[in-house]
């Protein structure tokens, strides 16, 4: 692969023939990913053209917030933090569980569903398994999970899937696989991972921007103080997990004004 340098120059119903496929992976979810995996690069998707996915381009809200289960002392706070940031006018929400078990990440999701379902899009970080058994609306993979081609197989032509890149190659990668949108990041240095990528700032987004004509979304320590320059940067939408914990319901409308 050749190498890129970052300054070179309405909620579907799941259909009902997946179910038997999340419940599969549910019960065997290694088995199952690995023989994606496996087959994912190899098998090209019927609507393909060449080296581009023949998809319906989808409209990202300008402010795409993440709930990270992590950060939140009981089940409580994480599902009140949803109601208050819906309340506040978000429509796309990341429920991200890096260390819970499929049975916790279920029920949470289910919940979150339950209770914002009717007014967000929700979208399940790394599983697409426990997205269709959820009834989420979409799955977001990052470059160590299930390939966008394998996550597409899974949840079909109709969910949302969006894939995490860090720098310019894998950017063009992802513009050839079938995800509806690319996540770029970390734009500025972030706390929310243990071990980071390097930093592509906003000659990153430029540059991401430049490679691909997929919705963009720019993740990686954005507050209200730095949204704005994303935006004028390229992305479409800002990804967002510290600056909406405080106050979610307020922050959020505060990033609307800005954004808007």
């Amino acid at each position: 692969m050749r190498h890129l340098d970052w300054n070179g120059g309405e909620s579907p119903t799941d259909p009902q023939w997946l179910k038997p496929k999340a419940n599969a992976l549910l019960r065997h979810p290694s088995t199952h990913l690995r023989s994606l995996r496996a087959g994912s690069r190899a098998e090209a998707m019927p609507s393909r053209s060449g080296s581009r996915y023949e998809r319906s381009m989808i409209k990202l809200p300008r402010l795409y917030a993440i709930l990270d289960a992590s950060l939140f002392s009981d089940n409580e706070a994480l599902y009140t933090s949803a109601q208050e940031l819906a309340a506040g006018g978000v429509t796309l929400l990341q429920y991200r569980d890096k260390s819970g078990n499929a049975r916790q990440m279920l029920e949470h999701a289910r919940e979150l569903k339950r209770r914002v379902g009717g007014s967000v899009k929700l979208i399940m970080n790394d599983r697409p398994d426990l997205c269709l058994a959820a009834g989420f609306d979409g799955v977001h993979v990052g470059q160590d999970d299930l390939s966008p081609d394998g996550a597409r197989k899974v949840i079909g032509d109709e969910l949302w899937l969006g894939v995490s890149t860090h720098d310019p190659a894998q950017v063009v990668e992802a513009d050839k696989t079938p995800a509806d949108y690319i996540a770029v990041g970390p734009v500025f240095p972030t706390a929310s991972k243990v071990n980071p990528d390097p930093v592509i700032g906003l000659e990153g987004v430029r540059k991401a921007r430049s490679l691909t004509r997929k919705p963009l979304v720019a993740i990686g320590g954005i507050t209200r103080a730095n949204a704005r320059s994303v935006i004028e940067a390229g992305a479409d939408s800002v990804a967002v997990i510290s600056d909406l914990l405080r106050e979610p319901r307020k922050s959020a409308e505060e990033f609307f004004r800005i954004l808007r």
